[in-house]
């Protein structure tokens, strides 16, 4: 008996399909868990807001809670809440502010470092 053309596709091709499907399936999975919160609610809003730092001069090390973030100018994403953020630059006076980040904002933070005096 001759098999017909159906059954004698080629088995590569199914099992890359079947590969290509259970990928797609894990993807999209993960879309959706990146998108639940500790309570399980789906599409959470972000609780997230920013920090522009600029400083005269420039590229002073960044210092949040005392978690080094570069140095200025930088934009940097941090959880809603209250933080204590440092600044400090060689030849320079240490610079500590306390501030809050609200989410869903942009904060804007311009510092001029004062010279230590010899």
């Amino acid at each position: 008996m001759k098999k017909s053309i159906k059954q004698q596709e080629n088995p590569n091709k199914s099992k890359f399909t079947k590969v290509i499907v259970v990928f797609l399936a894990l993807f999209a999975f993960l879309i959706i868990l990146n998108y639940l919160d500790i309570t399980g609610n789906v599409f959470k809003e972000s609780r997230d807001g920013y920090i522009q730092m600029s400083s005269k001069p420039e590229d002073a090390s960044i210092y949040i809670d005392d978690v080094y973030y570069g140095v200025t100018s930088k934009e940097i994403r941090l959880g809603e809440g209250a933080y204590l953020l440092k600044l400090e630059k060689s030849g320079y006076l240490p610079y500590e502010k306390e501030i809050s980040i609200q989410a869903g904002k942009r904060a804007r933070l311009k510092v001029v470092l004062t010279a230590k005096r010899l």
